[in-house]
């Protein structure tokens, strides 16, 4: 539900929930499911207007999906699945994260990893080819397909301990409209990738092997959440390693914070300066290209609705 009300536009968070649904705890209004007003104190005819927005929500994976768009233009089918959802078996651990920062900054810091080695010399401890190696990124339905080889160095500080000092580093993810990730790393024995000729690895070569699912939520122009989980298989793992692989992740994440809300605080003082481009910035290009493809789309169908979904 949309959290106001029509009277007085008290926020419904504050409210009680009931068997018949939800009761504003303000003045005693009462809201069915569907957003319909069931009972006004000392009122026995209830306007027709008298009601609060509801949107679809499907429940999946451990997180909540919610469609604020026209219902008509929902499908269950466009849902991401989650690594956890690829591997039911594996562990978990999952969080979530406020910035001061439009989405679009989080959803360009995820589509390029050059920038692990300098934000995050303290948490992943990323070697300096993260920031030299290019990735393939190549277009697919509602988003891109992005992998690398980062080969014959140490693992992400997360990983480290298991996968051993030095190895070759496969890591393949997608990245979906508007903002979602679902990623996949491979610490692998060195020359794996050789021996895979560069594609994915062979299972045999696969030393230690993690998975992650991460969503950016607008919450206003500059302001988003941030969802994040990590999963990893059970054999040689248990629910303990899980969560120190999320805790290295949660600690990386706050480095990201500080410097995409500094980048916001100096976006908002500068409007009109252009952005300058660079080389590693190719998905960052085709990922805005296909929202703005997407963008477009959704108006075309429904001129009138401009909610992000």
């Amino acid at each position: 539900m949309e959290d106001r009300r029509v009277h007085h536009l008290a926020p419904l968070s504050l409210g009680r929930i009931e068997e018949a649904g939800i009761r504003c705890m303000y003045h005693g209004l009462l809201f069915a499911d569907d957003g319909t007003c069931r009972e006004i104190s000392g009122q026995d005819r209830i306007p027709a207007k008298a009601r609060v927005r509801v949107f679809l929500v499907i429940e999946r994976d451990g997180w909540i999906w919610v469609w604020p768009g026209d219902p008509q233009l929902a499908d269950e089918a466009l849902l991401p699945r989650t690594v956890a959802a690829h591997h039911p078996e594996w562990l978990n651990a999952q969080n979530s994260l406020d910035y001061q920062a439009n989405f679009r900054l989080l959803v360009d810091n995820l589509l390029d990893f050059s920038h692990l080695p300098f934000v995050h010399g303290q948490s992943f401890r990323a070697d300096p080819k993260w920031a030299t190696v290019r990735p393939s990124v190549k277009r697919q339905p509602r988003g891109l397909r992005i992998e690398r080889w980062i080969t014959d160095a140490p693992a992400l500080a997360s990983a480290r301990e298991m996968a051993g000092q030095i190895c070759d580093t496969w890591q393949g993810y997608d990245f979906l409209v508007p903002g979602v990730l679902v990623i996949e790393t491979y610490y692998c024995k060195v020359g794996s990738a050789e021996r895979a000729s560069y594609g994915r690895p062979d299972s045999s070569d696969i030393v230690v092997r993690n998975g992650a699912t991460q969503a950016v939520t607008a919450m206003t122009p500059t302001t988003s959440r941030y969802f994040y989980a990590t999963s990893v298989p059970p054999e040689g793992a248990d629910q303990a390693m899980a969560d120190r692989i999320l805790q290295v992740s949660a600690e990386a994440f706050v480095e990201d914070k500080m410097m995409i809300e500094a980048q916001q605080q100096r976006i908002i003082q500068s409007p009109s300066i252009e952005v300058m481009p660079s080389a590693g910035d190719n998905a960052i290009v085709m990922f805005h290209a296909y929202l703005r493809e997407f963008g477009t789309k959704r108006q075309q169908a429904s001129p009138s609705d401009t909610a992000l979904t």
